[in-house]
């Protein structure tokens, strides 16, 4: 409960302090929605909160949701990357 109240108003790390804007938990799962992607932002994030994250994975950048199945293409255009994630 402490460590979700924390990711709501916010944690340092690196000397800026990230906001989570949505977290889930599903048992030992966590899902959680942050504006910014920098190198291990989420492994720091719990690290500062005494956690280990022993798997991540990204499902969404931006409006684009990642769906594809492991091993599978999709072409997309310069025109659909701008729309869905800028």
């Amino acid at each position: 409960d402490d460590s979700l109240a924390a990711l709501e108003k916010g944690v340092e790390v690196e000397e800026r302090k990230v906001k989570v804007f949505e977290v889930v938990v599903e048992g030992k799962n966590v899902h959680l929605s942050i504006h910014e992607g920098r190198k291990h932002i989420v492994k720091n994030l719990f690290k500062e909160l005494g956690y280990t994250v022993l798997s991540l994975q990204r499902i969404q950048i931006g409006n684009l949701l990642l769906t594809l199945e492991e091993g599978t293409l999709q072409q997309v255009t310069k025109d659909y990357l701008k729309e869905k994630i800028f």
